[in-house]
């Protein structure tokens, strides 16, 4: 019904079953729950402002959320992945934020929520992909793992790739691979300069010159 005037909201959208709808046009959401506009309170419980739902809280362990319910992100239907949040529907180990689905959660093979389809792939290549056939030789299609939680968007990668994170779940041949999720930082460490035998000659002319002086003369003092 309407409440004080208010539009009905329902505070069940994104999963929350013990949320509660106070006075018709509100909602008071459970533990492991937020306001979907980012209010707090000081208990595990937040009451929301008119027409504002509830949404998960955002996590980075199982062990921060609410029993019967594990932490992680699925797969968007437009590619990419949801930041790692408490989650009450089927787990799967590979989109959990700690790789854990605890016991007595259900499980699933897939990655996107359930009932949800994958949507037709639509992209401006070369910031976003939908394979590894869209990108350029020598890269991949995918998104590596934030530190902030959750996933880049897929995309074409130059960096290593993971079977895990890539959009096909494959890496093409020739591409490096790496067991981690995270992008690996570039080196700062200047590449050493080529050398041969005893002496490594510099790259001035005129000090080269002198070494090659120096050498003459130390072997014809020897002669």
């Amino acid at each position: 019904d309407f409440g004080l005037g208010h539009p009905p909201i329902d505070c069940t959208a994104h999963g929350d079953t013990g949320a509660v709808c106070v006075y018709g046009h509100h909602c008071l959401c459970s533990a492991g729950f937020r306001c979907a506009d980012g209010n707090f309170s000081l208990a595990d419980i937040s009451e929301c402002s008119p027409n504002v739902t509830c949404q998960p809280k955002s996590c980075t362990a199982y062990t921060e959320c609410p029993a019967g319910s594990w932490c992680g992100g699925y797969q968007l239907p437009e590619g990419g992945y949801q930041p790692d949040q408490c989650q009450t529907g089927p787990c799967n180990i590979n989109i959990a934020a700690d790789r854990i689905c605890p016991p007595g959660i259900a499980t699933q093979s897939g990655r996107l929520a359930p009932g949800v389809l994958q949507a037709p792939c639509a992209f401006e290549a070369p910031a976003t992909c939908c394979k590894n056939a869209d990108c350029p030789i020598g890269s991949w299609c995918g998104g590596y793992q934030l530190h902030t939680g959750g996933y880049e968007s897929d995309q074409c990668q130059t960096g290593s790739c993971n079977v895990n994170i890539a959009a096909e779940k494959s890496c093409p041949p020739g591409v490096a691979t790496q067991p981690g999720r995270f992008a690996q930082a570039a080196s700062s460490s200047p590449p050493l300069p080529p050398h041969s035998g005893a002496f490594a000659l510099t790259s001035t002319p005129i000090v080269n010159a002198l070494v090659v002086i120096a050498i003459v003369a130390v072997l014809t003092w020897h002669a």
